[in-house]
């Protein structure tokens, strides 16, 4: 085997590692986005609620 040869392989293995890490970070970064855009969702429902209760019990 030529030495150029196994450079490519070690190449080729770095490059699908790293492929597949980045992949893998898109996946979380998916992940985090959906689970940050339901807590902000709720928060929202959450805040309206007690907005609502707030202004219901105020009576001047």
């Amino acid at each position: 085997m030529a030495p150029w040869h196994a450079l490519l392989e070690k190449y080729d293995r770095a490059l699908q590692t790293m492929e597949s890490e980045e992949r893998e970070l898109s996946r979380i970064k998916q992940i985090i986005e959906k689970k940050i855009e339901m807590h902000q969702k709720k928060l929202k429902k959450l805040l309206m609620k007690v907005l609502g209760n707030s202004t219901s019990e105020c009576k001047f």
